[in-house]
């Protein structure tokens, strides 16, 4: 006898072998029809549907994938891991749209586990680079009289200050590492 499948889990299955596979624009369309039609896949084809809208870098598909991640958040009942990887996916996604502090704020909600694990202090010290670097770039264009300012010189403080605790995260990587 053999086992049907149901066209909601088919096109689960489908949208997530095809994202896998690397076809995203493939897969898109299945993964949004998954997460209405299959509950039963509707976390996992979620995170990989708001993976594809985080690579288009187009700030309308990244609002979408943070309405996804806040409806995860909200209507889901995640396991811990779950719960840690949704987080993860927001703070990527708050990172493209250039809201450094909120994604900061964001890794703050993992797991101690989670918050020690390697990837996690790679990409935590990413964030510390990226908004420094946001930082420095906007205080560089500042006119010279600004540059003059207290404020400007607090505010470079706080850029290289970010750079700091993002090379003390990653001390630990690179020495279990090693040359590698």
């Amino acid at each position: 006898k053999r086992n049907a499948v149901s066209e909601p889990e088919l096109a689960y299955a489908l949208g997530v072998s095809l994202h896998e596979l690397g076809q995203p624009s493939a897969a898109r369309e299945l993964l949004e029809e998954a997460i209405v039609s299959f509950p039963p896949g509707r976390v996992r084809a979620s995170l990989r549907l708001q993976e594809i809208y985080l690579d288009s870098k187009e700030v309308p598909l990244l609002e979408a994938a943070m309405e996804r991640n806040t409806a995860l958040l909200d209507n889901e009942p995640l396991t811990a891991g779950q719960r840690d990887e949704v987080y993860q996916q927001r703070a990527h996604i708050l990172m493209a749209l250039g809201r450094d502090a909120e994604a900061m704020a964001t890794l703050d909600n993992l797991t101690q586990d989670s918050q020690r694990k390697q990837s996690t202090q790679v990409f935590h010290a990413q964030v510390l680079m990226t908004k420094a670097d946001r930082a420095l770039d906007e205080l560089l264009a500042a006119p010279q009289e600004v540059q003059a300012t207290p404020e400007f010189a607090q505010n470079l403080e706080a850029a290289k200050s970010d750079y700091e605790r993002a090379t003390a995260l990653l001390k630990p990587v690179a020495e279990a590492f090693g040359l590698e």
